[in-house]
């Protein structure tokens, strides 16, 4: 079975609640994680097994994901889910826009 190719942009506390029921499912992979605080985003990305990223375009470019949990502050929506609609990338945004 083909598993579902997540990223979570955000690794506070959201993400790693997130986090924490991918990694109990079979179908799904965690597959990049993005956040701005470098050692939180590196932290993060070793508990999910997969690659750290500063740039969710990057992230986006390298992992080609099925789809993507948006948990980042309210104060920071707009340009991350314009570029994630541009994409067409299925997205969950956790926190009100």
């Amino acid at each position: 079975m083909e598993k579902t190719k997540v990223c979570i942009i955000g690794c506070g506390n959201i993400g790693t609640y997130h986090l924490g029921h991918f990694l109990k499912m079979d179908d799904v992979q965690v597959v990049g994680v993005c956040d701005l605080i470098k050692e939180r985003r590196d932290a993060f990305a070793e508990k999910a097994g997969c690659p750290a990223f500063g740039s969710f375009k990057d992230m986006y470019d390298e992992v080609n994901p099925d789809c993507v949990f948006i948990c980042i502050p309210p104060y920071c929506h707009g340009e991350v889910e314009f570029e994630t609609i541009r994409r067409n990338i299925p997205m969950f945004v956790e926190k009100p826009v």
